[in-house]
């Protein structure tokens, strides 16, 4: 009698395994909350900067699409990690508590930083009449005096705390797992389905 031999699936077959919906719900989530994030700090820039920069209304739209091509561009290097993770992850882990707890993990990571991100773009723009730039890198060499003299100037606590409360909160709305605690008032079904 023969031995059996295991038929390995085509490639077209684990290709198809790697692509589906689920298993990608999450960098869809998060690019579209970097779209909006970015977005939303282009309006606040143009609101409270443009006016006295005299950028006008008019030339707003071209701002808006220029900065999203810039977002988007920005956005496929951001979510290489991520997918090559999820391209990569068998398809019995997908289910599984590590899997589940990294992913929550770096949701939270990465949604805490988009924000961070956001409101420190705000404040260099304020002081530089820039979003931030070389400037910024700069800045690293001397470290140790940039750090006190924004910390005395800013208020970076508050800004630290707020945007880990509301990370924490997004991540909770957003967040299609089953392994974090269930909150009444959040239909997670309706805002993935």
């Amino acid at each position: 009698m023969p031995a059996r031999v295991c038929p390995l699936p085509s490639p077209v077959a684990y290709l198809m395994t790697r692509f589906d919906t689920q298993r990608y719900r999450p960098i869809l989530v998060l690019s579209l909350v970097y779209l909006g994030v970015s977005l939303l700090l282009r309006l606040v820039l143009w609101q409270q900067f443009g006016k006295a920069a005299d950028v006008a209304l008019a030339d707003l739209p071209h701002v808006l699409l220029a900065g999203g091509v810039n977002d988007l561009v920005e956005l496929v290097y951001l979510m290489i990690p991520l997918s090559l993770y999820l391209f990569l992850l068998p398809q019995r882990w997908l289910n599984g508590r590590l899997h589940s707890g990294l992913l929550a993990l770096g949701g939270y990571a990465t949604l805490f930083g988009m924000l961070y991100l956001a409101v420190t773009e705000y404040y260099f723009f304020e002081e530089y009449d820039a979003r931030s730039n070389l400037v910024a890198v700069n800045y690293l060499a001397y470290s140790h005096e940039v750090l006190i003299n924004i910390r005395d100037s800013y208020p970076v606590y508050q800004v630290l705390a707020a945007d880990a409360l509301l990370s924490g909160l997004l991540l909770r709305l957003l967040w299609p797992g089953e392994r974090l605690p269930a909150i009444s008032f959040v239909n997670r079904e309706r805002v993935f389905n």
